[in-house]
């Protein structure tokens, strides 16, 4: 993965995955300043607004008033090649803009005020529909856009202390491929023996990796949570910091939309049905006629209403700064 900082005046190469995958879809790049300092800013925050994300005590004792506008830009690159026809499916992912928006002001000299908006959590992978993997998902995109009010006041001259509410919107979008050979046969037409699993349409010839319906899941749900932060300064060179952004909790309630994707597959044979009196799918009909024959697309595959839940983690960092010297 390579990852971008950009904003009006920097562009800085942001070259940090281990923080990434001990995240699990984690974006540590929040501000160019701390990226500039490799994201070490928790015990020294720059002297910006973006210390709402690294360490919302940092506003405390800024003098004036603050304004930055950052953008963090996704390249995703990754690849699959399946084991027996070893083709390759690569990623169709497009550049991630990710914003980051800090304003700050001293309202007194120990005393800082601001708001900050930045997107901590996000993943987004779309893969072509000739991947193997599209039956579980080809295209899915979870956001997370958080909005932080913050308070931070100088307690004494060795200690500060910061936090905040954190109103946070989150969305998840999935969409996925289903597979005919794994989808049952209405037991309508075709009961299964007392006590048995009904039967699948894959027992009547079809093969696996049949596409036959589109599924788009959608949801989005807005909830609150805290961060919180600290910092000790021991003396004019060394100060030691900490932060606790809190988990998010998204009880997802959307809605799930089933299309038809032909087939264009026809009935090889004639199906004789065991119903009463007995009937007769001819050999040349339509699988895509049958099926909505059958009525899946007006009964079982409707829209309905589907519910998840995703948390995002919370995070506890803390730091030491140390100046070397005056000129640093």
């Amino acid at each position: 993965m390579r990852r971008y900082a950009l904003s009006a005046l920097w562009l800085s190469f942001a070259g940090v995955p281990g923080l990434l995958a001990a995240q699990g879809f984690g974006i540590y790049e929040q501000g160019t300043c701390a990226m500039g300092r490799a994201g070490t800013g928790v015990a020294a925050p720059c002297p910006d607004g973006s210390a709402l994300f690294f360490n919302p005590a940092g506003l405390a004792g800024l003098k004036g008033g603050h304004a930055t506008i950052g953008v963090t830009l996704i390249n995703v690159d990754g690849g699959f090649t399946d084991d027996i026809l070893q083709r390759t499916s690569d990623l169709n992912d497009p550049l991630i803009a990710l914003p980051q928006v800090y304003v700050s002001y001293a309202a007194t000299p120990k005393l800082g005020i601001g708001v900050g908006l930045f997107a901590p959590y996000g993943l987004q992978t779309e893969w072509p529909l000739s991947f193997d993997g599209r039956f579980a998902g080809y295209k899915n995109i979870i956001r997370s856009v958080y909005i932080q009010p913050t308070v931070a006041y100088q307690v004494t001259p060795w200690l500060s202390l910061g936090g905040g509410l954190d109103i946070v919107r989150g969305s998840v979008e999935l969409n996925q491929h289903l597979d005919l050979a794994e989808a049952p046969v209405p037991a309508t037409i075709l009961p299964p023996p007392p006590g048995a699993p009904p039967y699948l349409f894959g027992q009547f010839g079809i093969a696996p990796g049949t596409d036959f319906a589109n599924a788009h899941l959608e949801a989005s749900k807005t909830t609150v949570t805290a961060h919180w932060g600290g910092i000790i300064k021991i003396n004019d060179n060394l100060s030691i910091g900490g932060r606790y952004l809190m988990h998010a909790k998204f009880d997802y309630s959307g809605t799930g939309t089933f299309t038809q994707v032909p087939t264009g597959l026809v009935v090889p044979a004639d199906i004789i049905l065991p119903s009463a009196p007995p009937d007769t799918i001819h050999a040349g009909t339509p699988v895509d006629a049958l099926l909505q024959g059958l009525g899946i697309f007006q009964n079982t595959l409707t829209t309905q209403t589907v519910t998840t839940t995703i948390t995002n983690p919370e995070q506890l960092v803390f730091g030491i700064a140390y100046k070397a010297g005056s000129q640093w």
